[in-house]
């Protein structure tokens, strides 16, 4: 009996000896990395490796490994199994996994430490801009539940047309992890934001443009691989606004409606998060089931881009450029001073009849404010005879007007009573 135990430590010894000689040294391990002073007789590109140690003249399978790259005459390969209580170090060995044994088999995954998720992990701000058309034309009746007391004077049910301008979407989000891996993190998402519509409608030689603000929050999931592929699902509860705004002021609907519907997001792009630099990422989307105003009107076909970056860094965008926008009112303020004067307003008090709004060849730019004003203006819908009435016509004007946001010659606040200049 003796001499058979001798003869199998023999055997095992002279096997683990041949075994050690095809054995190639492990020289650098990371958390899910080792690398290996050879890029010969290992195999290809995703083959098995065994890690092994020596103890007491016997080479101990310790775990397994993958490989991934070879480069400048040597390997890098990826851990994908360790045994319980142990450790891979410089000086362990690996050797080519040829026969399938069940060494591999019902060993646990190594336990891998993410660094702690914080709020500044999550945290984002984003912003999103839209290609759309609609899928159908717009009929009459979406003109026909206007409520308007002035618009133009005449009918709304002549506008050739409505064409898309713009789809803007912003807003803040937070991502949390569901479930964190070395291949991949599936992250949650909730998220809310506004949606800024702009319509630009033809009217026989004359345009304009429609505009709104809807609220449209939401949840999703995505999944981003360690190549920082991602791919973006989401969930939007849009609300339909209670009022639209043309090129002057709001207009109501008699019957918009106020149900909120949902749409989806699909999307694919590029991210990356750090404790440090939190979530950055760009993406291309496709939109579904999103609606001009509400589900009452044609869908949007609607493809986007969109950015998301670190809510931390976003504030000190906002913040710069509120200092620069503040900068430049303030000059604004100081160099136009002269035209909020009484001397001034009666400059422009003569600016009364029929009004035509044109884009080129205006008589006069004027900006629309709450306050502040250079003329009080009503619109009448009869003989504007005296300073501040205007009536707004598409041909026989008295002046042309161009509205600005800025670089005006005066400004102009509507009034239902009191109009005209001091």
């Amino acid at each position: 009996m003796l001499h058979a135990n001798e003869l199998i430590k023999k055997i095992l010894l002279i096997f683990s000896f041949v075994s050690l000689l095809n054995a190639q040294n492990i020289i650098k391990v990371t958390s899910k990395y080792i690398l290996i002073d050879t890029d010969k007789n290992l195999g290809q590109i995703s083959d098995i490796l065994l890690i092994q140690r020596n103890i007491n003249g016997m080479n101990k399978y310790i775990g397994a490994a993958k490989i991934v790259k070879f480069k400048n005459g040597k390997t890098a390969a990826e851990i994908f199994r360790i045994k319980p209580s142990a450790s891979i170090r410089p000086g362990d060995r690996v050797s080519r996994y040829i026969k399938k044994t069940n060494k591999i088999k019902n060993v646990p995954e190594p336990k891998i430490e993410f660094p702690k998720w914080t709020w500044r992990n999550g945290l984002y701000c984003y912003l999103e801009y839209s290609f759309i058309e609609l899928e159908d034309d717009l009929t009459e009746s979406f003109f026909n539940q206007f409520d308007y007391d002035y618009f133009w004077s005449y009918n709304l049910s002549e506008i050739n047309s409505v064409l898309p301008d713009k789809l803007v979407s912003f807003g803040i989000g937070y991502k949390f992890p569901i479930k964190r891996t070395i291949s991949y993190n599936l992250l949650g998402n909730i998220f809310a934001g506004f949606d800024y519509n702009k319509f630009k409608y033809e009217q026989y030689n004359d345009s304009g443009c429609l505009s709104w603000f809807n609220w449209s929050p939401g949840i999703g999931t995505s999944i981003r691989f360690k190549n920082s592929l991602t791919f973006d699902f989401s969930l939007n509860c849009n609300f339909p606004p209670s009022k639209i705004t043309n090129d002057i002021e709001s207009i109501s609907f008699y019957a918009i409606g106020s149900e909120p519907y949902l749409s989806f997001n699909l999307g694919i792009g590029f991210s990356t998060n750090s404790p440090n630099n939190g979530s950055w990422g760009i993406y291309g989307n496709k939109k579904i089931n999103k609606h001009f105003i509400n589900t009452d009107y044609p869908a949007y076909n609607a493809y986007s881009i969109s950015a998301e970056v670190p809510a931390e860094a976003a504030g000190y965008a906002l913040l710069i450029l509120g200092l620069i926008a503040s900068a430049s009112e303030s000059g604004s303020s100081s160099s136009s001073s002269s035209l909020y004067s009484p001397s001034s307003s009666k400059k422009y008090c003569h600016v009364y009849g029929n009004i035509k709004f044109v884009e080129f060849g205006e008589d006069y730019k004027v900006k629309f404010v709450n306050f502040g004003e250079t003329l009080r203006v009503k619109y009448v819908e009869y003989l504007a005879s005296s300073p501040g009435q205007w009536k707004i016509v598409k041909f026989g004007e008295d002046f042309r007007i161009k509205i600005v946001d800025f670089g005006e010659d005066f400004t102009v606040r509507l009034v239902s009573f009191g109009e005209g200049c001091d």
